[in-house]
């Protein structure tokens, strides 16, 4: 038996039409006129593999350290996880969207340079005294926990990383780096 029907399902106060079909023993569900987007205006909604994600940039109204980062963005929905750079236009958005809040401030304290936390901290074999080696050269001296990016996409910022080569013992976490200073290049860091 093969053949497709339509249906209507309600999502969120959503009614989204599909249609089912069953051809060679598979049933396959696919939506009619149905677009997706993210909640926040300022997200990009991104595929990796089969999956779409929301990725966002956020401001909050004070420092805050890779931890409370993390833990911030699990109240969005991704418990404890920062998401990890999958792409160069997933680096554009970074870029883009965290210039935008660095050029239009809205804490009482104003900076030239932000920084972004991203998901990746060192690995234990890659913390000093280790050296440079080709196990600990670049993006394998970190450890990643974003599922869906698990081959992250950097664009390092000059000589960075650089936690065994001269920055301290503790500069463990990535951070996405803008600034509006003359000649300072955004990209990718560690820092404690």
């Amino acid at each position: 038996m093969e053949g497709t029907v339509q249906s209507t399902a309600q999502i969120q106060d959503q009614s989204i039409q599909y249609n089912v079909t069953l051809e060679n023993d598979v049933w396959t569900f696919s939506p009619i006129n149905f677009t997706l987007s993210c909640p926040s205006p300022t997200a990009k909604l991104i595929t990796r593999g089969n999956m779409n994600l929301c990725m966002d940039v956020v401001q909050t109204s004070e420092c805050i350290n890779r931890p409370d980062a993390a833990n911030a963005c699990g109240n969005l929905g991704i418990p404890s996880t920062l998401m990890g750079i999958g792409s160069w236009d997933e680096n554009e958005f970074v870029r883009v969207s965290a210039m935008n809040i660095l050029n239009n401030q809205k804490t009482p304290i104003t900076y030239s340079t932000l920084g972004i936390w991203l998901d990746g901290t060192r690995k234990s074999t890659c913390m000093p005294p280790a050296k440079k080696s080709p196990t600990c050269d670049g993006a394998n001296e970190f450890d990643f926990w974003d599922p869906y990016c698990q081959s992250p996409v950097f664009q390092w910022r000059p000589s960075q990383p650089d936690g065994l080569t001269g920055s301290g013992s503790d500069a463990d976490c990535l951070f996405f780096r803008v600034s509006n200073i003359p000649g300072d290049v955004a990209g990718v860091g560690d820092m404690p």
